[in-house]
């Protein structure tokens, strides 16, 4: 019983704030703090991954790129990510995904401005290509709110 107490006070501890800043086609925006996101869901239904660019201001981050891989990544192996006609490398660790700098950010985000489709390719442990699709309609929308949603109160 002593083992469970300490849990349920996690429990009951109230979440931190997320506001909403708008939902735009397959992507939401969000707040939560001083660090502000904007994510998309795979197209596939049952894909279990994200993408994710966030701004953090308060931090000196002005925008961010992540990927929730929808299964891990081979130890010795890097992802990409294709938006439209353009391949960038991504540092990749088990089940996540990222621009390897702030360079490669900004190239990613110019990019998501004009594409329509974003795709996240890996190789598994078995040797195996997996693919994340995603649907950019509303996405370049999604980060200016959260970018946006950032620096103003």
């Amino acid at each position: 019983m002593r083992l469970l107490f300490p849990a349920l006070l996690l429990a009951a501890s109230p979440a931190p704030a997320r506001d909403t800043l708008g939902q735009f086609g397959r992507w939401g925006a969000f707040r939560d703090g001083t660090h502000c996101y904007a994510v998309s869901e795979p197209v596939k239904k049952d894909a279990d991954g994200s993408v994710t660019l966030s701004s953090s201001p308060a931090r000196g981050v002005r925008i961010q790129f992540h990927a929730r891989l929808s299964r891990p990544a081979a130890a010795d192996r890097a992802a990409v990510v294709r938006i439209g006609s353009s391949t960038i490398p991504l540092a990749a660790r088990d089940r996540d995904a990222w621009a390897a700098d702030n360079r490669t950010e900004l190239r990613i985000l110019a990019a998501i401005r004009n594409a329509d489709s974003l795709a996240v390719s890996a190789i598994d442990a078995r040797g195996r290509r997996f693919t994340d699709r995603y649907a950019l309609a509303g996405g370049p929308s999604a980060v200016d709110a959260a970018m946006i949603g950032c620096i103003t109160p």
